[in-house]
């Protein structure tokens, strides 16, 4: 009994340092999130408290990665909204009430460009010189932008905050993505992007929760936590 209690803690051990690592190399956000989410322990209520304004100021970030394809109100607002609300100067309450205000903005994109795409053909002022029609992918660009605008305010639930910069990170991916390709750039160039995005969001979530599988070695940046009533708004 010994030698197989000796045996899994040692299996442990030598999981746990596995996890470490490999956080601390991670290629990209996508990977890391997988990481958290398959993690029990880091999606208790109380890690989730502890790391929920990281993670909103991490959604926050992504949001701004494209925000410069966005031009209404909503959108910036609720991105400034998220990075308060990470830095515990508004409420969950105003969290919420950004978040609705940014979504109708995203439903109004996305109806505009499906009754375009329904009422006009690809003409060739609209097309590159490849042959793409420039105007669905800039309305892809755009949508993506201001979805993970819309979500990085998500707060509602115990995963919000993980959900919320999950979710962020794609969409400023899939926006730059959209991005450069209504800008006419080939497929080395977008791989190239895209893994340079990669690298860059890695990096940053790294920077915010430092490494939540080894926190004595590396804790989260400091934050002020948020007013007892905040939490409950």
């Amino acid at each position: 009994m010994i030698i197989s209690t000796n045996s899994a803690n040692a299996s442990q051990q030598e999981a746990q340092t596995i996890t470490t690592e490999i956080w601390k190399t991670g290629p990209s956000a996508e990977v890391m999130f997988q990481m958290l989410w398959e993690s029990p322990r880091f999606r208790q209520s109380d890690q989730i408290a502890k790391y929920g304004p990281h993670l909103h100021l991490f959604a926050a970030w992504c949001a701004r990665r494209t925000s410069h394809l966005l031009t209404d109100k909503q959108s910036h607002n609720a991105i400034q909204t998220a990075e308060r609300f990470a830095t515990a100067t508004t409420s969950r309450a105003a969290m919420h009430q950004a978040h609705l205000a940014a979504e109708a903005v995203v439903i109004q994109i996305a109806a505009t460009y499906e009754n375009l795409s329904a009422t006009e053909n690809i003409s060739a002022t609209n097309s590159g010189s490849n042959g793409i029609d420039t105007r669905a992918t800039h309305g892809a660009a755009l949508l993506n932008a201001a979805t993970a605008a819309a979500t990085c305010c998500l707060a509602h639930q115990l995963f919000g905050p993980l959900q919320a910069a999950d979710l962020c990170a794609k969409y400023a991916r899939h926006s730059l993505y959209w991005e450069a390709l209504t800008n006419g750039s080939d497929a080395v160039l977008i791989t190239e992007l895209l893994e340079e995005e990669n690298l860059r969001q890695a990096h940053t979530l790294r920077v915010f929760l430092g490494n939540p599988f080894n926190p004595i070695e590396s804790p989260a940046m400091f934050l002020p936590q948020p007013q007892p009533d905040n939490l409950h708004q």
